[in-house]
């Protein structure tokens, strides 16, 4: 049985265009800053680039992918 604590966002990344590579920067940048915090729960868009690179840098956490607007589908994907 999983159990998670109330979370809160980490980080924002507004950018317009960006690759896997370049998500997967900022979200190294960010995990480097904070080397405690390890995201149980990550929640994106359906946006494959964002996936990829959190996938990357966060592996064993949970990937929530929502649609915009509040508009979410409850897909877990646990990373293995």
């Amino acid at each position: 049985m999983l159990t998670f604590q109330i979370g809160m966002p980490v980080a924002w990344m507004l950018t317009s265009g960006a690759t896997t590579d370049i998500i997967t920067f900022f979200v190294r940048w960010v995990r480097d800053a904070s080397p405690l915090v390890w995201p149980g729960v990550i929640m994106t868009d359906c946006d494959q680039a964002q996936i990829a690179a959190l996938e990357t840098i966060y592996p064993q956490s949970w990937i929530y992918s929502i649609f915009a607007h509040g508009m979410c589908y409850a897909q877990y994907k646990p990373i293995s």
